[in-house]
């Protein structure tokens, strides 16, 4: 009997389940607020506002484009204007080859990035992105520089004119030319040099320049009477001295033996090679590798003539060209 009555309770408590109340939980268990999720920058672009994928944002455009530019052009004056067909975009851009995330430099649409012309070559990366947009893809441009090498007559006094200009990209391989017309009286040309005063770096024609800037070369006279408008050698602790060499003036038709030595107060110091040189004009046979030899010297014809000794040196493992002149007169004796 008492199982009877326990049995018939728990009949009357349970009821099943209906196909009403199955749906009504589970739509109460949708409506359930979820956990916000913190918001997490890694540099990364979003897939647009609340992680929702729209419409890609439109990619930035450059203006002016990649290309060579010189002084005063629009990259180094004005700036580079990145913009975005995309209303309202940012751009995030690198200037260092890195492409670019959402922790690299920004500027709004149609805003403009200046570049520094003494780089030589910079390439700008950039992606824009937008409010309830995708960012766009990372694209780039290319902007090398043009550098100017100029000629200098260094106190020519007027005498002639220095070679043009040359303009060439960051970079480019120029051949030093030679002096023209230019000349300066009672000397010889020497050379080219980046500073006025013969301390810096020495270029010869025919030599390669790379351009990595605006240059000036200056021409270098040598007074021809042994001593040089500025010694390019002392600096390096060299000596040049002609010995032997004719005392006053020669008669026309006799030989006479011209040599010289060269001596460095510095151990990094050697002497590579050597030609004679008469009114700048290289003496047959008179050249070679090593310590200058002497070279017999004859002239049928009176007027004075220049002797110069061009000398190879490497210094410090660099090697320079130097060069040292002296007159010779050519004249008969009277009685």
């Amino acid at each position: 009997m008492c199982a009877f009555v326990v049995a018939l309770a728990l009949q009357a408590c349970y009821v099943p389940p209906t196909q009403a109340s199955v749906t009504a939980s589970l739509a109460a268990e949708d409506e359930a607020p979820e956990e916000e999720q913190e918001d997490v920058d890694d540099g990364e672009p979003d897939n647009g506002e609340n992680g929702e994928v729209g419409e890609a944002t439109a990619a930035p455009s450059f203006n002016p484009p990649g290309g060579v530019y010189g002084a005063g052009s629009a990259p180094f004056g004005d700036g580079v204007v990145l913009s975005s067909d995309t209303d309202g975009a940012t751009i995030y851009y690198t200037l260092d080859g890195a492409d670019p995330d959402t922790n690299s430099a920004t500027i709004d649409s149609g805003e403009s990035v200046i570049l520094d012309r003494s780089d030589g070559q910079t390439e700008i990366r950039a992606f824009a992105d937008a409010d309830d947009h995708t960012p766009s893809g990372v694209v780039s441009e290319i902007y090398i520089s043009e550098f100017v090498l100029t000629y200098d007559e260094n106190f020519s006094e007027g005498q002639g004119t220095p070679p043009g200009e040359v303009t060439g990209a960051y970079q480019s391989e120029i051949t030093v030319d030679d002096e023209g017309n230019l000349a300066k009286d009672g000397h010889a040309f020497a050379g080219w040099n980046t500073d006025a005063g013969a301390s810096g770096e020495w270029y010869q024609p025919g030599a390669s320049l790379t351009l990595t800037g605006d240059i000036t070369l200056y021409a270098q006279w040598d007074s021809g009477d042994g001593e040089f408008d500025v010694d390019p050698w002392e600096a390096d602790g060299l000596e040049i001295t002609f010995e032997p060499f004719p005392v006053g003036s020669i008669e026309p038709g006799a030989e006479h033996e011209i040599g010289a030595s060269v001596n460095a107060d510095s151990g990094n110091a050697q002497v590579e090679s050597y030609q004679w040189l008469v009114d700048n004009e290289q003496v047959d046979g008179a050249g070679g590798a090593g310590d200058p030899e002497s070279f017999t010297f004859v002239r049928d014809t009176i007027g004075t003539y220049l002797v110069s000794l061009e000398v190879t040196v490497t210094v410090d493992g660099q090697a320079k060209l130097y060069i040292k002149s002296r007159e010779i007169e050519v004249m008969p004796e009277f009685d």
